[in-house]
Parts: structure tokens; sequence; C-alpha cells
């Protein structure tokens, strides 16, 4: 532990170690939500049609049953399923990767304004506190496409993982 002559001292060490860190974090947050962004891109969700099925008791216990009533409206779905993409995180105490959770939920203030974890997410998505525990960063990009979301929070994650010592980052999803 380093020594200091004064408080004062202390102080101004511990506000430019603050200050490096939010810079290094908001640029490894960029960094994050480009690969998030070039990985939901990169994908070609599988499309598919949506329709009324002329049995639908047939239709719901595996069989098509003579498949669509073509009598209905079918609509094409070129993005695939619909469903939700988030980023997990999850820090012990005390490591940096909880000090990195606390900037970016916001529970740390932001060095400089212009470091604001919120700047660097911009469209992509929105941190908070995760229903089970933990943390999450919602992948709001890419409309309702769960292939385009999944791979963006894994793309997100992976970043964050090799960035950030004490943090475990895991894409995840569900359809709607």
């Amino acid at each position: 532990m380093a020594e200091f002559n004064s408080l004062r001292e202390k102080i101004a060490a511990e506000k430019a170690e603050k200050m490096t860190n939010h810079e290094r974090w908001f640029a490894l947050l960029t960094e994050a939500v480009e690969a998030g962004y070039a990985a939901g891109a990169g994908v070609t969700p599988t499309p598919m049609v949506v329709g009324t099925p002329k049995n639908l008791l047939g239709s719901l216990t595996g069989g098509d049953d003579g498949g669509f009533d073509t009598e209905k409206p079918l609509y094409y779905v070129s993005e695939g399923a619909c469903g939700f993409g988030w980023v997990a995180l999850h820090a012990k105490a005390g490591t940096e990767g909880r000090r990195f959770v606390n900037y970016l939920t916001g529970t740390a203030k932001p060095a400089r304004p212009d470091l604001d974890p919120k700047i660097a997410l911009g469209e992509f998505g929105k941190a908070g506190k995760a229903y089970g525990g933990g943390h999450d960063i919602w992948v709001w990009a890419f409309g309702q496409s769960v292939d385009r979301k999944q791979k963006a929070a894994s793309a997100a994650a992976a970043v964050l993982n090799a960035g950030i010592e004490g943090l475990s980052a895991y894409g995840q999803s569900r359809l709607d």
C-alpha cells in the first residue's frame, strides 16, 4: 500500500485511479458494444412463417395435420423467432469486476460526465440489476430477433470477460 504524506495526497491519488479506471472501462464498454453490433449484424436469422393451423389440437400435439389454413393470412417473419438477449454479469466483492459493475449500474458516480456508461451503451441496451441476482445489460438493438440479440450479447460478454479481472459475463437469451 502506498504511503501518503497527507490526506490531500491520498484523495488525489484515489481520484486519479478512479479516473484511469473509468476511462479504461468506458473504452472497454464501447468496444464491447461495437463487437455486439458487429456480431448481431453478421447473423442471418432463420426466417419463419406464422399462420393459423387447419387443426389447432393436431398442431399442438406434434403433427401439422394439414398445415396452415389458407383462408387466413400468413405472415413471413424475416428476422426469425422473437425474443430477448442480455449479458449476465457476476462479480465477487472487492474485485475489479465489482467496481466495474458499480460503475456500469450507476452505484458509483462516473469520474467525469462524458464517461457515463449510458453514453457508451447508447441504443445497444441498458444495465441494471438482474432478477435472479447479479446484474445484466439488456440488449435493445436488433428489434425482436432473438438470434441477433443472442450473438450480440455473447460478443459483448467476451470483450468484457477478456478486459476485466474478476468479472464473469455470459450472453443469454430466451424466446418471447
